[in-house]
């Protein structure tokens, strides 16, 4: 049979290798998340917007940014406006500051812009809806 002091001390050293044992799991847990639109254009000018996202470095390597499907437009209630198609979605994997870059060629004319946007990652795939007010 063991003493009292004895049980405590095993006790004792069971709760300090728990913790140790805590301590050595990665922090970097850390979910993708992604801000809002920030945009850097004018009406009549090319669109320009970005946004910031954040996720770990090994989250970047597995994601993948595009403009939804028709079907996930529909689900929305966001009309998939012609003008989308002009649309270059970019996802800029730079380490601090990763963000989606959405540009076009074309100048935009119409001062709200909506549209969805579908993230694909390795765990799975979001879809997020954004709307532009466009100011001249």
């Amino acid at each position: 049979m063991t003493s009292r002091s004895e049980q405590y001390a095993v006790g004792f050293i069971l709760s300090l290798l728990i913790c140790l044992t805590t301590l050595l799991i990665p922090v970097s847990a850390q979910a993708l998340g992604l801000a809002d639109i920030e945009l850097h254009s004018t009406l009549n000018q090319p669109l320009h917007a970005t946004i910031p996202v954040s996720a770990s470095k090994d989250e970047l390597k597995l994601l993948e940014v595009s403009l939804a499907s028709k079907k996930a437009f529909q689900r929305s209630g966001i009309p998939r406006e012609k003008v989308l198609d002009s649309l270059t979605i970019k996802l800029i994997k730079q380490v601090p500051s990763p963000h989606i870059k959405i540009t076009s060629k074309k100048s935009i004319r119409e001062p709200m812009l909506e549209f969805v946007l579908s993230i694909n990652s390795g765990n799975g795939s979001i879809l997020r809806g954004y709307s532009l007010f466009i100011s001249p």
